[in-house]
């Protein structure tokens, strides 16, 4: 795999950078923290830059983007700990419906998201069922006229207090638990409840209540609904990982500036050896996370197992070393990097519930073990 960025990748990078640092201060996002909601003007300027729509074919308005470029793009959100569901809505929902067979209704849905038009979200926890997709919780059923509805309760939705749309995981008529059907719900009238709130890191989640809810049924094509959702979520989960070095980055520039303005018994705190180690580590460690992205993007192109298991040891050492980054980060700060007006403590607030996302090292460790077969032969 060739790891140098082309030319237009790096043009990417830099006009992301360049824009969120112009338009995404850290008091922006805390007066957003303060209204709440997903901003839509710049969801609007997202959309107009044509980040929303960068992995769609250019039939369907896009510029045919892959894996590489959203995770760039991943990492210029993490750096300003953007609110929007990007990797919820545009990369999650989007590689869902890019896997379904093509259809007027999927085209125009992609065209909509895209544009920025629509926002769509994706409903997969449920109450004590972990990260399973379709444990019980949401059962799809069929009217006397052959329609599919859905009752049952989703929760944690990222971006699912202003979705238009949600695609719900869930088990599909005469089906048992465990099986799984993806299923597309738009989120008005009174058959369907949405309660909104907010996780430690100031992100806007959902919980989603269906009471025989209209849907319509987007499985087909070679492909199962479970095979479809896994992918999906492998390719978000990476976009995650980008995002996760995005808030890394952002913690050690943070961290180096305090350290070289911050004094201590006369002197710059940076000029302390043991404070200089510690921000090299926070670096070796910030970079050995970046070499697991490229692990996870690489793996992405690989069958189903291979593809799991180097997706799942990318989200494990991200996490590592972005739990140990925000946590360095802190301690190095003293005092101040607690309180809410410092943004160093936001950043590990995020980095916490990246960690829980798609997975925890819990969930991703088992997976990862269960796909070595030398793992496994010795565990027996």
């Amino acid at each position: 795999m060739n790891l140098s960025l082309t030319e237009e990748q790096l043009l990417l990078r830099d006009s992301a950078r360049r824009f969120l640092r112009e338009q995404y201060s850290f008091d922006v996002r805390r007066q957003r923290l303060g209204d709440r909601g997903m901003g839509g003007e710049l969801w609007t300027q997202f959309a107009n830059m044509g980040w929303l729509a960068m992995s769609l074919d250019e039939e369907l308005g896009g510029s045919g983007a892959g894996p590489v470029e959203i995770a760039l793009l991943c990492e210029e959100l993490g750096r300003v700990l953007a609110l929007e569901p990007f990797v919820d809505s545009i990369v999650l929902a989007g590689s869902l419906l890019q896997a379904m067979p093509s259809t007027q209704l999927r085209d125009d849905l992609l065209r909509g998201l895209g544009a920025g038009e629509i926002v769509i979200a994706v409903a997969v926890l449920e109450p004590g069922a972990r990260y399973a997709g379709a444990a019980g919780g949401v059962v799809a059923g069929l009217t006397s006229e052959g329609c599919t509805e859905l009752t049952g309760r989703k929760i944690l939705v990222r971006g699912g207090g202003e979705a238009d749309m949600v695609i719900v995981a869930a088990v599909p008529p005469e089906g048992n638990p465990g099986d799984l059907g993806l299923y597309l719900v738009t989120m008005h009238g009174d058959s369907c409840a949405r309660r909104t709130y907010s996780t430690v890191d100031g992100c806007e989640v959902a919980d989603l209540s269906f009471d025989r809810t209209a849907a319509v049924d987007l499985a087909g094509g070679p492909m199962s609904a479970a095979a479809i959702l896994d992918e999906a979520l492998d390719r978000a989960t990476v976009a995650l990982c980008a995002e996760a070095v995005g808030c890394m980055e952002a913690v050690i520039e943070l961290t180096a500036v305090h350290l070289r303005t911050r004094k201590q018994f006369g002197k710059t705190l940076g000029s302390f050896q043991a404070l200089q180690h510690r921000m090299a580590e926070m670096h070796v460690e910030c970079e050995y996370a970046r070499a697991m992205i490229y692990k996870g993007l690489q793996s992405l192109t690989l069958p189903a197992d291979e593809r799991q298991k180097g997706v799942s040891a990318a989200k494990i050492r991200v996490c590592q070393a972005g739990l140990e980054v925000g946590a360095q980060g802190i301690q190095l700060h003293g005092g101040i990097g607690m309180t809410e007006e410092y943004p160093v403590g936001h950043y590990y607030r995020r980095l916490l519930v990246i960690e829980k996302t798609y997975g925890d090292l819990a969930h991703h460790f088992g997976r990862f073990e269960a796909r070595s077969p030398l793992i496994e032969a010795q565990r027996q």
